[in-house]
């Protein structure tokens, strides 16, 4: 797993849909997919259901997004950090 993995699902269920989260990262829907897809392989569950014109969490994903979260916004205050100094 990757920050940019996690970024990439925040943005996702932040859009509700694939294509908005790849435009708003400004990488291709495909490129998005397979990342998505490879991540959701190496943890061994589905993040997102898809339904209707977009995907929603999945209970498992609601509880990986709040984690996730919390590790995304720690990573950026240690990048922070270490640029300051």
């Amino acid at each position: 797993m990757r920050m940019e993995q996690v970024q990439q699902v925040m943005a996702i269920a932040a859009t509700g849909s694939i294509s908005k989260a790849a435009a708003k990262l400004y990488i291709s829907q495909p490129s998005l997919s397979v990342s998505l897809k490879n991540l959701e392989k190496e943890i061994g569950q589905p993040l997102f259901r898809r339904c209707g014109k977009g995907v929603e969490l999945t209970p498992f994903g609601s509880e990986f997004l709040s984690y996730a979260q919390n590790a995304y916004h720690q990573f950026r205050m240690l990048e922070s950090i270490c640029e300051r100094s």
